[in-house]
């Protein structure tokens, strides 16, 4: 019998279990010992799905934090406010309740970053995402709030407005994290919304995203200078320029329309494992589908594409819509 059955006290149900083990699959074991484990631990059951376990890695001994920021509010890899802590090689999330490390990654293995408006909130909330070629960290300012004090080796240093605690956030990331040409942000030379509010009716020509859907998952798209962004529930993705082969416009009605990014032969987006996105690959390619675009976002996403010099394939013979055949003549 499994070891971990000596740690149930209780004689009669370790009897009982015993019976049932003895009878049982491997698939019914395993799924005893994740009940054990989380009755006496709190752990949560990921016997059966190992690709929800989270490798965490300590803080290099060696290495004291350059950065700390406290009660910072994520949306991934977990939705709760948490420590952020840089060291010279590592990125570090810290429970403060706990004092556990939440996650950790090399900060080699981020390979870009992005800033943006937060969608659908005031003016000044910003939203920060870091992707690795498998996964995003996200996390968000908002518009108000108490002061913002960023902790270095020997100092601190407070930001109380919204604009300081972006700019604050951006120059961390770009002094400590990626480069400034890995740090991805709206321009308004690259993609001007050409939308309009829902409300209101009125042009946006701010707003930096627009609506749309990928696959059955709600979200928002921003064309940046140097890719695309989905975000921001899973998954969120990065898709840089240099990963784009093609775009393509389909599905056209009067209201609505599709838009498909094609990637070049064996790229993939940043932000979520290839398994993952298994089902959007097509002769080796990954065709990225975003859904139900309202009319009039057209224009911005057309000069965007040109700006770029992304191909557009959507009046190829390969992916125009067939034109209607035509009824025979009656004589």
């Amino acid at each position: 019998m499994p070891s971990w059955l000596d740690k149930i006290d209780n004689r009669p149900l370790r009897t009982r279990i015993e019976q049932v083990l003895a009878t049982s699959n491997d698939q019914v074991c395993a799924a005893f010992e994740a009940l054990a484990n989380f009755y006496q631990h709190g752990l949560p059951d990921t016997t059966d799905h190992p690709e929800k376990r989270r490798k965490i890695t300590n803080i290099p001994s060696n290495e004291s934090p350059i950065i700390i920021i406290k009660d910072i509010s994520f949306q991934a890899p977990a939705r709760k406010r948490l420590i952020l802590q840089i060291t010279a090689s590592e990125l570090v999330l810290i429970n403060e309740k706990t004092n556990t490390i939440e996650f950790s990654c090399p900060i080699l293995d981020i390979q870009h970053a992005v800033a943006v408006p937060t969608p659908e909130r005031p003016q000044g909330a910003s939203t920060f995402a870091l992707f690795t070629s498998a996964e995003a960290i996200v996390f968000s300012l908002p518009e108000k709030g108490p002061p913002m004090t960023i902790h270095h080796a020997n100092s601190h240093s407070e930001y109380t407005t919204a604009d300081e605690k972006r700019k604050a956030i951006v120059d961390v990331l770009t002094s400590h994290i990626v480069s400034a040409d890995q740090m991805a942000m709206p321009s308004r030379q690259h993609f001007t919304c050409t939308g309009v509010s829902a409300s209101t009716g009125k042009p946006e020509p701010s707003r930096a995203y627009v609506n749309t859907y990928m696959h059955t998952k709600e979200g928002f798209l921003y064309f940046l200078p140097l890719g695309i962004l989905f975000g921001f529930k899973k998954p969120t993705l990065f898709i840089p320029t240099r990963a784009i082969a093609a775009t393509v416009i389909t599905s056209v009605t009067q209201r609505t329309f599709d838009l498909k990014v094609c990637l070049a032969p064996d790229a993939q987006p940043l932000g979520a494992p290839a398994a993952a996105l298994a089902s959007y690959l097509q002769d080796n390619k990954l065709q990225l589908p975003f859904s139900m675009i309202e009319q009039p976002e057209y224009g911005g996403i057309d000069q965007y594409i040109k700006k770029l010099g992304i191909n557009d394939q959507s009046m190829t013979e390969e992916t125009k819509a067939p034109e209607p055949a035509k009824k025979a003549e009656k004589y």
